[in-house]
């Protein structure tokens, strides 16, 4: 795996989770425009649920894989932090930092850091090959015992 692709684990894994929030918001909007409909009338003996409760079991579901992809991501951002401190150079690391923790756009970073759109993608670039140069041994074990812990 490069350097960049390590690095973007924590962009991907927040973009799930963003679409998992947003199909639980959908389910909860869908639940409050359904009606519950009391009669005395025997049930239909299909072993089919009711649509509602078929609804309510998707959220639940979606709302437990989003609290274990939460500590997943949180995993995934010590990690990357991890990573990038092994480099010696201030500079890079803000610019990693902010790409890959941050989330933020290059202009975001350039303007931050004061310096021209073309000197971030050099950093950039560089920040990139001196971490595929270095060894780097994930400790994933360590981070997730130390956060189950808490």
């Amino acid at each position: 795996m490069t350097a960049k692709e390590f690095l973007d684990q924590p962009r991907k894994k927040n973009k799930e989770i963003a679409e998992k929030k947003e199909s639980i918001l959908r389910l909860e909007t869908l639940l409050r425009t359904m009606s519950v409909n009391l009669s005395d009338m025997p049930k239909n003996p299909s072993p089919s649920a009711s649509p509602m409760e078929n609804i309510l079991c998707k959220k639940y579901d979606l709302e437990t894989e989003l609290e274990e992809d939460e500590k997943e991501l949180d995993i995934l951002r010590c990690e990357v932090m991890l990573k990038i401190e092994i480099l010696s150079k201030e500079l890079e690391k803000s610019i990693l930092i902010n790409r890959y923790l941050y989330f933020r756009t290059w202009k975001e970073i350039a303007a931050e850091l004061s310096v021209s759109l073309q000197y971030v993608y050099y950093l950039h670039k560089t920040a990139l090959k001196h971490l595929d140069e270095t060894e780097y041994k994930p400790i994933k074990q360590k981070i997730r015992a130390g956060l189950e812990s808490d």
